[in-house]
């Protein structure tokens, strides 16, 4: 892992790994300094971690990928992660969204992860290419 910290921007190549359970501590510590090193707000970094948690997790519970990848770049304006897997195709993004109001014994099984994601975070995409997934997730800072 290589980062370099030029006029407060925080750039790493990403961090390549096998995703199962026992990586998602590591993929989180690695989001959590990038973010410490550009002094991203409690708040926000608080929001990335979430949204984190949530699309990793599928990743490695529901891709069946042999290998993930994990870009966090942070500066003062914002975070942009970047997660590449080679699992099978799936767009999170095009999920219809679980209707709230219902009861959680109405409501069918999964979804909700990718729904409280896109309320957090101020832009997400997702691209299919070379056999990879890549979902994008941007979170501003004001």
């Amino acid at each position: 892992m290589l980062a370099i910290r030029l006029n407060g921007l925080v750039k790493r190549e990403g961090l390549q790994i096998r995703p199962d359970t026992a990586s998602v501590s590591t993929v989180q510590e690695y989001v959590a300094q990038a973010m410490e090193q550009a002094d991203i707000p409690m708040k926000q970094a608080t929001k990335v971690n979430i949204a984190l948690d949530e699309m990793y997790s599928n990743i490695v519970h529901y891709s069946g990928a042999g290998w993930a990848e994990v870009i966090c770049r942070a500066d003062k304006s914002g975070v942009t992660l970047i997660l590449r897997d080679n699992g099978v195709p799936f767009d999170p993004l095009q999920n219809a969204a679980p209707d709230i109001n219902q009861s959680a014994e109405e409501r069918r099984i999964g979804g909700l992860g990718v729904f409280m994601t896109r309320k957090m975070m101020d832009e997400m995409c997702y691209r299919y290419a070379d056999g990879c997934n890549e979902l994008t997730m941007t979170l501003k800072i004001s």
